[in-house]
């Protein structure tokens, strides 16, 4: 994921092409219907004078096609998903 300024450069544009985006992931979410969606692997991209997408933002952008329990990965974050879903997270808790 990238902001707008950064989508004209090449190298960003070759980075962003060959990952999947929110909104593409949140089309998966929505036909595959898990009982949890995690993101696990973020593309956040950045320059010196542009500053990377939040979380929030991915959340939001992947929420104009997906409405189902979402979550987005932090280190060391625990997942249980069985007939409940249980998420720890021992960073920033």
């Amino acid at each position: 994921m990238a902001r707008l300024e950064l989508l004209k450069e090449p190298h960003i544009r070759r980075i962003v092409d060959h990952h999947t985006s929110p909104q593409e992931a949140g089309r998966v979410f929505a036909r595959t219907l898990p009982k949890l969606a995690v993101f696990t692997h973020l593309v956040m991209l950045a320059s010196e004078t542009v500053s990377p997408p939040s979380v929030e933002e991915l959340v939001a952008a992947t929420r104009e096609t997906y409405a189902g329990p979402l979550e987005v990965g932090e280190d060391l974050m625990t997942l249980e998903i069985g007939d409940e879903i249980f998420v720890k997270r021992l960073l920033g808790a």
